[in-house]
């Protein structure tokens, strides 16, 4: 990596601010490759600006402002240029790799706390938080962290999932879970971690409790009182059978309303229904959207 000081921040440059620079880099191997100019700003504690020419990345810039300077502005950044590298080329499509750093400041802020600890010595500037939690944050950013890292592990499952990943497991599980896990996919099954598809359509229908709070109003894009019914058991786990004996309905009606759901929708399976009707709110708390016990 080469890192390029600008005169006016070679002036206001100081030893420690140095070493947290360099120390913070070793954090970002996805930089390594990568020529990053350092200059100074008075507006800002920090800014990150990436330069296109012709439609490419031609410069990676960041600033900050040195007397106030945290390892968790370098961070922040420092994960807006992995953002911005993420983006690459203005002509190209968006990519659709679960790894990558979705854009926004907030998001910027969950994946620096993850990132490592080190980068937990200030309270992050973006996410929202009780008061009394940022003026004690050194008794909390260690549970702040272990949340972000959670939220970005199920979001890295979810978008895997929609990418048609049928069997996802964490780097860390037993071998076991692993071979549980093949053995699922190759019935035709799908395994996410430790559970079925079904604890993570519940997970998504609870991630999306507070935007339904936000928007009650929402779309049925033409489904009838039945048919949301049954998007409703589908998204709780039940099985045609249990479809039928719950709306005392034929198992031949529940596929025919599948069938017409599947076509209202334009989805193709039960997890695509599941995701779309979590992710469209076409599910509330109603005992037919709830788990299957």
């Amino acid at each position: 990596m080469q890192l390029k000081f600008t005169p006016l921040m070679k002036q206001r440059l100081t030893r420690r601010a140095a070493a947290m620079i360099e120390q913070s880099l070793r954090y970002f191997p996805e930089l390594q490759e990568c020529s990053i100019t350092v200059g100074y700003t008075r507006k800002h504690l920090g800014s990150a600006t990436v330069i296109y020419r012709k439609g490419t990345i031609s410069r990676l810039i960041i600033r900050f402002k040195v007397r106030k300077l945290t390892y968790q502005t370098i961070g922040h950044e420092l994960t807006h240029l992995i953002q911005g590298l993420g983006r690459g080329s203005l002509t190209a499509p968006r990519a659709t790799d679960p790894d990558r750093i979705p854009t926004g400041e907030t998001q910027c802020d969950i994946w620096t706390l993850a990132r490592d600890p080190i980068f937990c010595d200030d309270p992050p500037t973006y996410i929202k938080m009780p008061r009394s939690l940022r003026e004690s944050w050194p008794d909390f950013a260690e549970s702040v962290r272990d949340l972000c890292i959670a939220a970005i592990e199920k979001r890295q499952i979810v978008e895997a999932l929609q990418l048609g990943a049928r069997g996802v497991v964490m780097k860390e599980s037993a071998t076991q879970l692993l071979l549980n896990c093949i053995r699922a996919v190759m019935k035709g099954e799908y395994w996410v971690g430790r559970e079925s598809v079904s604890d993570l359509v519940q997970f998504l229908r609870e991630g999306a409790q507070e935007t339904r709070q936000k928007e009650p109003l929402r779309k049925n894009f033409g489904l009838t009182p039945r048919e949301l019914e049954v998007v409703a058991a589908v998204v709780g786990g039940y099985t045609n059978r249990d479809v039928a004996q719950k709306f005392s309905i034929s198992e031949d009606t529940v596929k025919h309303h599948l069938t017409n759901i599947f076509d209202k929708l334009g989805v193709s399976n039960r997890l695509e229904l599941a995701l779309f009707a979590v992710h469209h709110h076409l599910v509330g708390d109603s005992p037919g959207s709830g788990q299957r016990i």
